[in-house]
């Protein structure tokens, strides 16, 4: 079953003071770790939508076998992009999952398990910070809401849609918001703690 993965970068990042989706994280743009982390879950074609600073986003990632889709609306608000990218999802796809290009402990294998959970559900997505976010699978029934999703909406308002059968996964890292240079310094070094921790218990 192949499922269109589409990665949300097209943010002004106003508060960072920065374009977010080229802070480097483990030696590479959070840009290129999200559309490589998208490849690597092996679900079907990679799709990023790209908006500020676009020509410097998509150059994070010109190696790599994705589509790169400008949103000159992409100010409009989240909705304008999912669409966007949605719009680009080949015919056959047989469902879309939309993750965010700040989230970089999102892994593949939550990917995949979201992904393999269409094939009970109308949608999956993860529960984090007490509310349901993206990561999210959509399957094949809710593409078209998100083809015509209104600019000011977002994921969640289609997930929370009456009549949708919703799986959730749990996912607290992605509650981490990596909005200021602070919030990018803090999470680094929790990062690094972390990673350090794991080798030292390997030994």
């Amino acid at each position: 079953m192949s499922i269109t993965t589409v990665v949300l970068g097209a943010g002004a990042s106003a508060r960072m003071g920065q374009p977010k989706q080229l802070l480097r994280f483990r030696g590479e743009a959070l840009v290129r770790r999200a559309a490589r982390t998208a490849l690597g879950a092996g679900l079907g074609p990679v799709v990023l939508v790209v908006g500020a600073s676009a020509e410097l986003v998509a150059a994070e990632v010109a190696s790599l076998p994705i589509v790169i889709v400008p949103n000159p609306r992409w100010s409009d608000g989240m909705g304008s992009s999912i669409a966007a990218g949605v719009r680009r999802a080949p015919p056959d796809s047989r469902g879309v999952l939309i993750m965010l290009a700040d989230q970089p402990l999102v892994d593949g294998a939550l990917l995949r398990s979201l992904a393999r959970l269409l094939t009970e559900f109308d949608a999956a997505a993860c529960r984090y910070g007490g509310s349901l976010g993206v990561p999210a699978a959509f399957g094949p029934c809710l593409i078209d809401r998100l083809r015509n999703l209104p600019p000011e909406a977002g994921a969640r308002a289609v997930l929370t849609s009456p009549g949708v059968r919703l799986a959730e996964v749990s996912f607290e890292d992605a509650a981490l918001d990596i909005d200021t240079p602070e919030d990018f310094h803090k999470f680094s070094g929790m990062a690094s703690r972390v990673n350090t921790g794991r080798a030292e218990s390997n030994r």
